[in-house]
């Protein structure tokens, strides 16, 4: 039989109480109990192959950026200027909830998979995209790429089975920032240059030897005056 070993630190009247109910008596819905919980969030990660369902925190998502970008320029004894240098990327505050308690559910699982969805796991190129559909204010529908900044660990409830201790709840808050990819530029040094340029002339000699050759043999071209 499981029996609970903690709580979390606010108890929330309806819905957890003190004492763990008996075995084969239903357990109240808890969902209902909480500010929010009643949006669902779905949240894939393509490169790990991952896709969380969870619930909505007790806070609404938080968008911030995506304006401003103006710079002032001062100047001696006159307005200052205004110069736009772009705009920040946008970044969202998104409070989730993994819940499996009212079926005793061992979420530790989906804990590991957030975790990983936030670090980088193979090469240098940084945490993996993360795609955020549901109930957001942008990027709903994977119209943006997300990447996970930073994850704060909530209030989470335990259980205990055959001596082994794992969540059935876990609440979190994660920091995403929006993927903005880096231009590209191609720099060559003095020497690579002096060979593209050395290769273009020889291409431009070849083509006008070749239309020469073309032109005397049709008989195009004849010698003497």
């Amino acid at each position: 039989m499981a029996v609970r070993t903690s709580f979390t630190k606010t108890q929330f009247p309806g819905a957890l109480g003190t004492v763990p109910p008996k075995k084969g008596v239903a357990r109240p819905n808890p969902l209902r109990a909480f500010a929010g919980g009643e949006g669902v969030y779905t949240i894939a990660c393509p490169a790990n192959n991952i896709t969380l369902n969870v619930f909505s925190g007790e806070a609404s998502p938080i968008l911030a950026g995506g304006f401003g970008g103006w710079v002032r320029i001062s100047r001696p004894h006159r307005v200052s200027l205004t110069d736009w240098q772009g705009v920040d990327p946008y970044t969202m505050t998104l409070a989730i909830r993994m819940d499996g308690w009212a079926a005793r559910r061992n979420i530790e699982g989906e804990c590991q998979a957030l975790r990983d969805m936030g670090r980088n796991l193979s090469d240098r190129s940084g945490p993996p995209a993360v795609f955020v559909d549901g109930p957001v204010p942008l990027g709903a529908g994977r119209t943006i790429e997300w990447r996970i900044d930073d994850i704060t660990w909530g209030d989470s409830l335990w259980e205990t089975e055959h001596g082994k201790s794992f969540r059935v709840r876990q609440d979190a808050v994660l920091a995403l920032v929006q993927y903005v990819k880096a231009d590209t530029v191609a720099i060559k040094s003095p020497a690579a240059k002096a060979a593209a340029a050395s290769a273009a002339k020889k291409k431009t000699t070849a083509k006008k030897s070749t239309g020469l050759k073309s032109l005397k043999s049709s008989g195009g071209v004849t010698g003497g005056f």
